[in-house]
């Protein structure tokens, strides 16, 4: 191809279906539906007024359109012979298309020559690289692409998570968690499909080789989701019971289940934790927020000694309280979750297990004039649990679930004696 000019683009809107644009009231610009000549290109060009980013905003329109990728060559080869160079952006909006449209190919030319032509790629146009090359058998030049990316900036979950399921779905368990500890240890929070990838190894004889060690990471997973209060998706779930089910060391049985009221799982029978705490819970939780959230470091940024001395003095001295509104904090609570964060993690899941066993929330709609009634609060604990012979997992079936909601789904895994 010709030079090409590198121009930036917003990283914003990548792999996005752009805005239909309008050019200078020619109406709405919408591509053809065959490859054109050059001389076919430029009569359409000059029907929208010529605009200065006609071959952007084009092949924009190509990518909402979902158009074949021989149309948008074509226009690449009509910008070149008008304009002798191709700039970034139009090239970025055309791997956008390509990678889109799983032209992993055209993906590999593309990388060729936008490496030669520019000095650095940005972020956009590494992620899509990641992406494409992690879908096929050069994957591990996503890996070299991800090792080189770092140099300059922290991936992001979505690019770690592309080359660890690339690297499980080609057999290379050992690249896969020694990324996955990478991601982690830069405090990011995997994607559920790298938590999918992870649990659909399947082949006997890679496990056979290293199953203690990679039934040990998987299940380490699940404790991860327990002490961040995270609920897997459905098709994690799945992936999860067909991991335990293929087990060939183990005899489990998965179930798709919810708990009674009382809290007893109806696929087992067993009990299932309590969200009350225990009074030991109770103590250190309560010693924890006074220290770190109440006070925190300079107990003078915001409250005197005095005003809190007061405030101790003014719980001790009511009596239990039955509900509790913080108007103030309402508004405040993601700073309020942002200073438990600093804590570790074993007082952090104290705190939301308390959350849970105290919020109230309405039940249906609030009428003027009418009484107000509220859920029931769970006996139990929505939380990842497990025991000697058994796991119970709540997960998420629907996607417009409210953070102040649980999940009412169970998997329920018992192993047989």
């Amino acid at each position: 191809m010709a030079e090409m000019q590198m121009k930036k683009a917003s990283p914003d809107n990548y792999g996005k279906k752009p805005q239909a644009t309008k050019s200078r009231g020619k109406g709405k610009m919408e591509p053809p539906n065959r490859p054109l000549p050059p001389e076919e290109w430029k009569k359409l060009k000059e029907s929208f007024g010529n605009p200065q980013r006609f071959d952007v905003q084009m092949m924009n329109a190509m990518f909402t359109s979902e158009s074949e990728l021989d149309v948008a060559k074509s226009l690449l080869t009509f910008v070149a012979m008008e304009t002798g160079t191709l700039s970034y952006e139009l090239l970025l909006r055309y791997l956008i298309l390509c990678v889109s449209g799983g032209h992993d190919d055209e993906v590999f030319d593309l990388y060729n020559i936008m490496r030669e032509s520019f000095p650095a790629l940005e972020t956009g146009a590494s992620t899509l690289f990641i992406k494409s090359f992690s879908r096929t058998d050069k994957w591990k030049e996503g890996l070299n692409l991800l090792h080189e990316i770092k140099k300059v900036f922290t991936p992001s979950p979505r690019n770690y998570g592309d080359v660890i399921s690339a690297a499980m779905l080609h057999g290379d368990t050992a690249t896969a968690w020694t990324l996955y500890d990478e991601l982690l240890a830069k405090g990011l929070s995997p994607h559920p499909e790298t938590w999918r990838a992870l649990f659909s190894e399947k082949t006997e004889e890679k496990r056979a080789s290293c199953e203690a060690e990679h039934h040990e990471r998987l299940l380490g997973i699940l404790l991860y989701m327990r002490n961040n209060q995270i609920y897997p998706n459905k098709a994690v779930a799945s992936a999860i019971k067909t991991w335990f089910e293929s087990l060939s060391s183990q005899q489990w049985t998965g179930s798709w289940t919810s708990p009674r009221p009382k809290g007893l799982c109806r696929g087992c029978g067993s009990e299932l934790e309590s969200i009350q705490l225990t009074a030991e819970e109770y103590r250190e939780l309560k010693g924890r927020v006074m220290a770190d959230v109440i006070q925190g470091q300079d107990v003078f940024k915001k409250t005197t000694p005095e005003e809190l001395e007061r405030f101790k003095e003014f719980v001790q001295r009511k009596p239990a309280f039955d509900v509790v509104v913080d108007g103030l904090n309402v508004a405040n609570v993601n700073k309020d979750k942002s200073k438990l964060s600093h804590t570790n993690g074993a007082t952090r899941r104290l705190f939301f297990k308390w959350q849970r066993g105290h919020q109230l929330v309405v039940d249906g709609f609030v009428t003027a004039g009418r009484r107000v009634q509220f859920q029931n609060i769970p006996s139990y604990d929505t939380i990842v649990q497990t025991t000697e012979d058994s796991w119970h997992i709540p997960y998420d079936d629907t996607e417009d679930r409210s953070t102040y909601e649980v999940p009412q789904r169970w998997l329920c895994l018992t192993k047989k004696p």
